[in-house]
């Protein structure tokens, strides 16, 4: 077996069927390989416990549904149909940018910007995997319905 085989077969299991559907396994090899060096480059800096608590708001996400990681010059943008969540790596901890219909009054929330009449954006600080509980999937399930257009799995 070929290592560009075995690479595309950890990818496969790594990510989940849906990240190779829909093109040859070379074309998604190529664009999952470069999508995940773009993203390693955002952990360069950063406590190892910062990258655990990214994977683990990743599976709560994939655990919804297909997810994108669209790597940005200074964030990773989570993305179904459009774009539900925002990723900002810092030092010792990550900010989670969340899409929502209404404002979350919360403590864990540290900013919120209403950006059109039915939109908001919020930021919630995460400094460890166990910070990725019960309230922030519930959060996460529904950004992630708002930019599916799951109506469903918000309510």
């Amino acid at each position: 077996m070929t290592s560009e085989r075995l690479s595309v077969m950890r990818l496969h299991q790594r990510l989940g069927s849906y990240a190779l559907r829909g093109s040859t396994l070379r074309h998604s090899l190529l664009a999952v390989k470069s999508a995940s060096m773009s993203v390693a480059v955002h952990f360069a800096k950063c406590e190892p416990e910062v990258y655990e608590t990214y994977r683990r708001v990743l599976e709560a996400a994939r655990a919804l549904g297909p997810v994108v990681e669209e790597p940005k010059k200074t964030s990773i943008h989570l993305v179904a149909r459009t774009a539900f969540g925002g990723v900002a790596i810092r030092r010792t901890s990550l900010i989670l940018t969340l899409k929502s219909e209404k404002d979350i009054r919360s403590p864990r929330i540290d900013k919120r910007e209403q950006v059109s009449a039915h939109r908001w954006h919020v930021e919630i600080r995460l400094a460890k995997p166990s910070d990725v509980d019960r309230q922030l999937t519930t959060w996460l399930s529904s950004a992630y319905a708002l930019a599916s257009g799951d109506r469903k799995r918000d309510q």
